[in-house]
């Protein structure tokens, strides 16, 4: 089984980039408190298609946020010929847990973007937790 849980803050505004075929995909890294000492881990965290875009639309520097993914391995060799690699988190699903910047009470997405719960001013879309596929 392959299933990360994360609740944490943003550390900076997420990076929207479109691949090369034209795949939206939007990368940004979350501060999670550790539990047992008073430092954070720093976690790279990417979202793909629709949630990619909901993502950049959405979130900001500091935004609190909890993500529902899996772990991917990257490795890639530097200008300098060293080889490099890490751990991210290929979200699913991302829940905006803060208080809205309009008038959203409660709002997050799936991999396809849907929300799941809550509603927006800008879309006026609502949907319950059990419609999310």
């Amino acid at each position: 089984m392959n299933s990360v849980q994360l609740i944490g803050r943003l550390t900076h505004d997420p990076e929207p980039h479109t691949t090369p075929n034209g795949t939206p995909l939007t990368t940004f890294r979350l501060a999670v408190d550790h539990p047992r000492r008073e430092l954070a881990n720093f976690i790279t965290v990417k979202a793909w298609r629709r949630l990619a875009e909901v993502a950049a639309e959405h979130l900001a520097r500091g935004r609190r946020v909890a993500v529902w993914g899996s772990l991917e391995h990257e490795e890639w060799a530097t200008a300098d010929g060293e080889r490099r690699d890490r751990l991210v988190v290929v979200a699913s699903r991302v829940e905006f847990l803060d208080p809205p910047r309009a008038s959203v009470v409660k709002r997050s997405a799936d991999a396809d973007g849907i929300a799941a719960a809550g509603q927006t001013a800008r879309t006026g879309v609502e949907r319950s937790a059990t419609n999310v596929g």
